[in-house]
């Protein structure tokens, strides 16, 4: 009995210095994968997360910038092209970004109302890039091609240019007030650089019945001395309105 009791003795301190040398990973595995599991994960959100954070600050001072350069004043005091430092700041981070095309294009555009002579000819030119700059970016939107005609409007482009803009626009299916306001009033200014088919395309969108489309036409072509043709083209139940006063 004696020998009994001292083996269950020396059995229990066995067991007892064993566990005090385990590893937790061996005493509490149970416990121990739930707390490092829940830790690894959001670690890993934390690091999938970076990146999109990353973008989403970079993006929002891309488009500060912007916003600031097309609020910014236009100075035109001295006669000459000033670049808006603020767009120019943001043409290197934003070349996938319409909006940064769009807001040059408009910088110029309005600069060159201003100018005069060959600073006008260099603003309008440059506008005209930018517009062509967005429409590559996005080919469907009709307002970049009838943009970059209305550039080339206010200066002596090359006929090539203005035809092509015109093609796109010609390309396109649209029904918006504002585009046909300015498409007959740009292309009344162009009119001897444009295709015959061009023009025809022109004098066919005068005759469209929807809305006031035909009064925007005889407005803009009166405008220009272009009246007397809209008169003899358009078919006369659409013309007689405006001709017959």
């Amino acid at each position: 009995m004696a020998v009994m009791a001292t083996m269950r003795a020396t059995m229990m301190l066995m067991a007892t210095h064993l566990t005090k040398r385990m590893p937790d990973s061996v005493m509490g595995s149970g416990a121990s994968a739930a707390s490092v599991g829940p830790l690894w994960i959001s670690r890993a959100l934390m690091i999938l997360g970076l990146p999109l954070a990353a973008f989403c600050v970079y993006f929002a001072a891309v488009h500060a910038l912007i916003l600031i350069g097309q609020y910014s004043d236009i100075d035109a005091t001295e006669g000459k092209l000033v670049r808006n430092q603020w767009l120019d700041m943001a043409e290197p981070m934003a070349g996938w970004i319409p909006d940064l095309y769009e807001a040059q294009g408009q910088y110029y555009l309005d600069l060159g109302v201003k100018l005069t002579g060959e600073s006008r000819a260099e603003a309008m030119t440059l506008s005209a890039a930018y517009w062509d700059g967005a429409y590559d970016l996005r080919p469907g939107w009709p307002y970049y091609p009838l943009s970059a005609l209305v550039a080339e409007s206010y200066f002596d482009a090359p006929a090539d240019r203005v035809q092509l803009h015109m093609d796109q626009m010609m390309a396109m299916s649209f029904n918006e007030r504002g585009i046909h306001i300015r498409l007959f009033d740009t292309s009344f200014r162009l009119w001897g650089k444009l295709t015959r088919p061009q023009q025809d395309w022109v004098l066919a969108q005068a005759a469209m019945p929807y809305g006031a489309t035909t009064r925007r036409a005889f407005h803009a072509a009166k405008q220009y001395g272009f009246k007397p043709l809209l008169c003899a083209r358009l078919p006369w139940n659409v013309a007689k309105k405006y001709c017959s006063k």
